[in-house]
């Protein structure tokens, strides 16, 4: 290790590699903040609507009462079919019903539109690797604000983030190389 040693700091020295290193930090920086913050703050306890949905649902498929009925019961201004689905699934792999699940799995899918949002800038800029990570850096940035920590302590707001990221990962298979049959069927699976 003692040999490598020199050959880091010639690596170190060349401007290119700094601003790469310093680009990752950058990028890195905010979700593990943000992953640090929600670890610090959340509890498992469901929060105001989340008693009903899907906390209703889920005691009804535990109690194996579950029906078509109490899928599609209304909930405010919506019927909240897919959501519903998703919180018993994710109850019924886990054996449990813990909200933090419901975070992680939040948490998880913002780390997937990060990566998305990389990709897609490599896709569609012009950037050299420094500026590409310079800008991902800043999108992370707004992803992952101190804006956005409350709702990272709300599993429920899993619900508006998926359709953003899928969006994400469908205009990514549409800038693909892949057959135009995949690209439809992909971007129907996701859109």
């Amino acid at each position: 290790m003692a040999r490598n040693f020199p050959a880091s700091l010639a690596w170190l020295s060349r401007p290119r590699n700094r601003s790469v290193i310093v680009g990752v930090t950058l990028g890195l920086l905010p979700i593990v903040v943000a992953f640090t913050m929600m670890r610090s703050h959340w509890t498992s306890v469901p929060v105001y609507d989340e008693w009903y949905t899907p906390g209703t649902q889920i005691v009804s498929f535990f109690q194996g009462g579950l029906s078509i009925s109490d899928l599609w019961s209304q909930h405010n201004e919506s019927r909240k079919l897919f959501p519903r689905l998703y919180y018993l699934t994710l109850t019924w792999l886990s054996g449990r019903w813990d909200v933090k699940d419901e975070m992680l799995s939040m948490f998880a899918l913002a780390c997937a539109a990060s990566f998305a949002l990389y990709h897609l800038l490599r896709r569609t800029t012009s950037f050299a690797l420094e500026g590409r990570l310079f800008a991902w850096a800043l999108l992370n940035a707004v992803l992952f604000c101190p804006d956005q920590y409350v709702n990272f302590l709300w599993g429920i707001q899993l619900e508006p983030l998926i359709p953003g990221t899928l969006l994400l990962f469908a205009m990514l298979a549409n800038l693909s190389d892949i057959q135009f049959r995949l690209k439809v069927i992909i971007t129907a699976v996701l859109v």
